[in-house]
């Protein structure tokens, strides 16, 4: 829905509120920092979490009145942090 787009999360995320310049490294930096789990266990969570986002992604139909990109904007975003990228930009209309 452009121009009603916010980038920044509510709540930083290793530092970052722009969500586009995350990374799976930064999940695991604030996962780490949190304290809570061994960095294994953590990579493993973030990993079963994309690996479940994906999949979901592709058994789930789009919510009619969704905006036309959202499911490739989607795709990218999962296959930027399943790379070890940045999520950033969209290519195309979300």
């Amino acid at each position: 829905q452009a121009g009603l787009i916010s980038h920044n999360l509510a709540l930083a995320v290793d530092g970052i509120f722009d969500h586009r310049q995350l990374s799976a490294d930064h999940l695991l930096a604030e996962i780490a920092a949190w304290g809570l789990v061994s960095s294994s266990r953590a990579e493993v969570l973030v990993t079963d979490m994309l690996d479940r986002l994906a999949a979901a992604l592709g058994a789930v139909a789009v919510p009619s009145g969704a905006s036309p990109g959202m499911p490739d904007y989607l795709d990218r975003t999962v296959a930027h942090l399943r790379s070890g990228n940045v999520i950033g930009e969209s290519q195309g209309k979300c």
